[in-house]
């Protein structure tokens, strides 16, 4: 039996797909952070979610998962920084700045900002003409 895909649009959320730091904080950064994948935020929940989107593909053999996997890690190794750590790095910016980041999205400044790693075989997204409406995976937890 197939699950019901929900976004979280559908469940009350406002969303702004592949979004940069410096628009959201409205300043410049020491740094290129790259864009937060998805941005989900509920006004009447008081929360906000940094959403990293990765396609992980099929894959057969123990090397080939490994091989995918270790780009997964959270660290930099020679001054590159992988998947994860680049997720870290601009959860850590937007916790920094969290009041700038709430004003932006017109939040009271008791929201809580949360950070969310989706791995799933399709980018977690309907494109519905040019707007993007981003999958929730639980919801329970975001209804």
């Amino acid at each position: 039996m197939g699950h019901k895909q929900i976004s979280y649009t559908e469940l009350g959320w406002q969303v702004a797909p592949e979004i940069k730091l410096t628009k959201i904080l409205r300043m410049p950064l020491d740094r290129d952070y790259g864009d937060v994948d998805v941005l989900a935020w509920s006004p009447t929940k008081g929360r906000v979610l940094i959403i990293e989107c990765k396609d992980l593909q099929l894959k057969k053999t123990y090397g080939e998962i490994t091989e995918q996997l270790s780009d997964f890690r959270g660290l930099e190794i020679d001054g590159k920084r992988d998947f994860l750590r680049k997720h870290l790095d601009r959860v850590d910016v937007l916790q920094k700045h969290r009041l700038k980041a709430l004003e932006f999205l017109k939040l009271e400044s008791h929201a809580r900002i949360d950070e969310e790693l989706t791995k799933l075989d399709i980018r977690p997204s309907i494109k519905l003409g040019a707007k993007i409406a981003p999958i929730a995976p639980s919801p329970s937890t975001y209804g």
